[in-house]
């Protein structure tokens, strides 16, 4: 038999208990999508990831043919993976939905809104100009990309060994936990959005992994103007108190949950609750303070690998993980 090489992640065991998520009406800083009266969830155990995963644990999966072997790929996996003319068609829409509200917002207050570099307020001035068949081709081209490694994976600036793995949509993240899992004989899945948020928050309620006041010094966001990723666990003062690292800023992580209402909010609150969309957690290098916030909610559709933004860290469920 071929021997299979993996890197078993690091974990952090994270106590059964109630924790504060979500926020208060009342905040200021919060999205309609986040504030709730319920504001406490009682979790099991787990074992969470203290990093994202990287590209060269991304790489085992694929030097194992993890991109071929349909086993670890779900039904709609299969389909966006067997590529075609529609492939990205979900991808597409989310991308020229995302126009129109940039163009109906305004690009400069957009800009200042959500600290926008000067080159992507320029991107986004051009594409708002472009009538609606150019704009399907931009987005079109935007969207190309192989089937069988993530979308940036050859991207020099992003693709060192340390630095977390992105390019990747929901389906990849996935197939790589349906990977290790069968690898590893352990059980390992994307964090549901309750069990991220109680990793990077901790049980108190606080706005970030390391408290409540801002400090561009401990993430990676648009603050920082480092405007890419950055290898993982480089900011050790910003960790969680879970023990985990960089779950503000750096990148977007997926997770398990559809987008959908809060306990204690109405289902019709926003058009886009339902399965449609896969929540994203953490903010990333792309991000400013408010976004990198561990209430904040963020989602996009699986098929979706946006600006080398997002990527992921595991969970491991039960009792059967030894943690030293």
């Amino acid at each position: 038999d071929k021997t299979v090489m993996a890197i078993p992640p690091a974990l952090q065991e994270v106590p059964a208990g109630e924790f504060i998520f979500g926020s208060d009406s009342e905040d200021k800083n919060a999205y309609d999508d986040e504030t709730t009266s319920e504001r406490r969830q009682t979790l099991p155990k787990y074992f969470v990831g203290c990093y994202q995963i990287t590209n060269a644990e991304f790489k085992f999966f694929m030097d194992a043919g993890g991109y071929q072997d349909d086993r670890w790929w779900s039904p709609e996996g299969l389909v966006w993976k067997q590529g075609g003319p529609d492939a990205h068609d979900s991808a597409m829409q989310s991308w020229l939905d995302y126009r129109i509200q940039v163009k109906e917002f305004g690009v400069e207050k957009a800009a200042q809104q959500f600290s926008w570099t000067p080159g992507t307020q320029e991107f986004w001035k051009e594409v708002v100009q472009l009538d609606e068949e150019a704009a399907r081709e931009r987005a079109r081209s935007i969207l190309d990309r192989p089937f069988d490694r993530p979308g940036y994976w050859d991207d020099p600036a992003l693709s060192s060994p340390a630095r977390p793995v992105v390019g990747v949509n929901w389906h990849e993240a996935n197939a790589y936990c349906a990977w290790l899992s069968a690898v590893t004989e352990k059980s390992f899945r994307l964090p549901t959005e309750f069990e991220w948020e109680k990793a990077a928050r901790g049980v108190d309620g606080r706005v970030y992994p390391w408290g409540d006041k801002f400090d561009p010094h401990k993430c990676n966001s648009v603050e920082g103007q480092i405007y890419r990723t950055t290898p993982v666990g480089l900011f050790p003062s910003g960790i969680s108190p879970n023990g985990i690292f960089d779950a503000s800023g750096n990148i977007a992580e997926w997770t398990n949950s559809w987008y959908k209402a809060y306990p204690g909010q109405k289902e019709d609150q926003s058009k886009d609750y339902g399965e449609k969309y896969r929540v994203v957690r953490g903010g990333s290098w792309y991000s400013n303070r408010r976004n990198v916030r561990c209430a904040t909610r963020d989602r996009n559709v699986p098929d979706n690998f946006p600006d080398a933004r997002i990527g992921f860290r595991l969970v491991s469920p039960g009792s059967d993980i030894a943690v030293p």
